[in-house]
This record gives C-alpha cells, sequence and structure tokens, in this order.
C-alpha cells in the first residue's frame, strides 16, 4: 500500500499529483491481475480496496488544485473518448453511439470531464469484452445531461472498477449510476450538471 499524504498541503503540483496517480493506478492494474487471470482470492480485496480509496484521494487533490470552472460540450467528448477508444483497443471492439446532438453546456472542466466519460467507456468496454460491444447515448434529464453507456459479454467485476469512475464523476458535481441488464449486461449512467446560466 503505497502511503498517501494529501500532496497540497505540503506543496507539491501538478507533477507531483500526477507521478502518484499514475504509481496508485499502477498498482490497482497489478491488483486486477488475478481478477483478469480468475484467480481472484478473498484476500486480495483489501489491496484493491485501499488502491481505489488512495486513487480517490489523489482525485481529490487534483480537483481542488485545478483552476476554476468552465463549460464543456458533452457529445463532442464523448465522440472523441468513443472514436480514441476503438482507435486505442488491443482486441476487436464495436462501440455506437447515440448522441443527442443539441446538448446544452455542462458545468464541468472539459479536462475533468473528459477523464470521466474516457473511465465510463473503459469501463464499459471491459465488462463487453474480446469481440463486445457497447452503445454510448447522451439524453437530457432536466437540468442534467446524461452520458450512458451499456454493453454485455463475458467480462465482470464491474462495481470495482467503476469504484474510481465515481470520483472522476464527483470531480464534475455529478452522479454516476450502475445497474445490471436483465441481460446480465451493465448499464452506467453519468449525469452531469447543465450550464444553463452560461448558455
Amino acid at each position: 500500500m503505497l502511503s498517501h499524504d494529501d500532496p497540497l498541503r505540503h506543496g507539491k503540483g501538478g507533477d507531483d499529483l500526477d507521478r502518484a496517480l499514475r504509481e496508485c493506478l499502477a498498482q490497482l492494474g497489478h491488483s486486477l491481475d488475478p481478477i483478469r487471470d480468475g484467480k481472484f482470492l478473498a484476500d486480495d480485496g483489501d489491496g484493491l480496496v485501499d488502491a481505489a480509496t488512495e486513487i480517490d484521494g489523489l482525485v481529490d487533490c487534483l480537483i481542488r488544485q485545478s483552476c476554476g470552472r468552465q463549460d464543456a460540450d458533452l457529445d463532442d467528448v464523448a465522440d472523441k473518448a468513443a472514436k480514441s477508444l476503438v482507435y486505442q483497443s488491443r482486441a476487436p471492439l464495436t462501440v455506437r453511439q447515440a448522441l443527442h446532438g443539441n446538448l446544452p453546456r455542462v458545468a464541468c472542466q472539459e479536462d475533468q470531464l473528459t477523464h470521466a466519460v474516457r473511465r465510463a467507456l473503459e469501463v464499459g468496454a471491459g465488462k463487453a469484452g474480446v469481440g463486445g460491444e457497447i452503445l454510448v447515448r447522451t439524453v437530457r434529464r432536466g437540468d442534467d445531461a446524461l452520458l450512458q453507456v451499456s454493453s454485455s459479454g463475458g467480462g465482470d467485476h464491474v462495481a470495482l472498477r467503476a469504484m474510481t469512475l465515481r470520483a472522476f464523476v464527483k470531480g464534475c458535481g455529478g452522479s454516476c449510476k450502475v445497474t445490471t441488464t436483465d441481460d446480465h449486461g451493465v448499464l452506467l449512467t453519468l449525469a452531469f450538471p447543465l450550464a444553463l446560466e452560461r448558455r
């Protein structure tokens, strides 16, 4: 387990936070190896939860260090993230889009929104598995813009992989819900507040 103090409290800058976050992500990835190999043991869960908790703290530091809030286009961010996921995927993966096309901008910095959307797509792709398919939708619900990522396939442990996703969404002032579908797939619903007063 990496020892973790608040980097901001010690005057550390973005490079220190980035380095610490990368180290913790690497530790989390190492903890996931037994899951991917089908050798997950109950005792291994403590290290996984510790790493995810530490990442949550580091993300909070990054959020507090960032400059003032800005508006961002959820449709544009989702489109770019989906194309990037397909391009970078090492295994066959189909990503279908059903974007709203005329959403008001959301009250979130574009970098923060991009991190949250990319993480959601990565979680969905992990559930879809090799040769799987995910659907990316954006819709409006009241004063929120929703990003919905649905997938089916042989992947598992979505709840564990979604732990860090909630931290990124929280940084945008939003919320994240993970539900299981009737066909044993998963639906990730990310809600982001609209920047209606800034239109």
